[in-house]
């Protein structure tokens, strides 16, 4: 702590240690300072600003928690561009993105995953970020009449990441236990529905009731009612586990 009282009360006039005095103030939420260090920064190496990897990266990282988001993503993207501290300008363009409001998924995030090169001297974390859908029904209505089910669900998804193009398999089963090989003695496929995609946080509504009949190799018996979304796999999800659910109004047959 003493050590760091001492770097911010000297008058410094070197860059790697003006570089040290910002991101101390950085660290200790002393913003509108840390701007001002990052002003003398930049005046005193003039037009070789850009040789410095470091002083540019403090300088962007500033500016985004000062919430000049367009300002600081220029930085970024000169060292984005030149392969200086790439990982970590990556990582902070995904944040500024993210608190914009935009959809960032276009950006190459698996290069946030890259290790920083030994010129490299901000230790910043380089996790990836992996943003997933997480596709699962809220709400299911199935009813029987005759030999025709009909009924309504709606799909939510509640990841992080927005969902592409899905498969919806509906099914009868007498065991309320997912088996991936449709057609055997306990699993019959009604039909499929599909959905263009779900964004983060909507939720899907049947906008008309779905209707299937009773398949003619069903055994006599009682069944459940199954929906799987994403029945073909495509879509890699936070949670693959919640993709089945069930009706258990039974369904008569025979």
């Amino acid at each position: 702590l003493n050590i760091e009282n001492q770097i911010l009360a000297t008058d410094l006039s070197y860059s790697e240690d003006l570089d040290d005095k910002l991101e101390l103030l950085l660290k200790m939420g002393r913003y509108n300072e840390a701007l001002d260090v990052s002003d003398q920064q930049i005046a005193m190496l003039g037009g070789d600003g850009f040789s410095r990897p470091r002083t540019i990266f403090l300088r962007g990282k500033t500016l985004s928690l000062l919430g000049r988001y367009n300002e600081a993503l220029g930085f970024f993207d000169s060292l984005i561009r030149d392969g200086s501290l790439k990982g970590e300008s990556l990582e902070q363009k995904a944040l500024i993105m993210e608190k914009l409001g935009q959809d960032y998924e276009a950006l190459d995030l698996s290069n946030s995953q890259l290790t920083p090169s030994i010129s490299d001297t901000i230790h910043t974390s380089t996790a990836p970020i992996n943003l997933l859908p997480d596709l699962t029904i809220t709400k299911i209505s199935m009813k029987q009449k005759e030999n025709v089910i009909a009924g309504t669900l709606t799909i939510e998804n509640k990841g992080s990441g927005d969902a592409g193009k899905f498969t919806i398999t509906y099914f009868l089963t007498d065991t309320l236990k997912y088996d991936p090989i449709f057609g055997n003695n306990d699993i019959f496929v009604l039909g499929e529905d599909s959905a263009n995609g779900l964004a983060v946080g909507d939720q899907r509504d049947s906008k008309d009731t779905k209707m299937f009949t009773i398949p003619g190799n069903v055994s006599p018996g009682s069944y459940a009612v199954g929906v799987f979304i994403d029945s073909n796999n495509v879509e890699e999800e936070s949670d693959e586990e919640n993709n089945v659910v069930y009706d258990i109004s039974w369904v008569q047959v025979g």
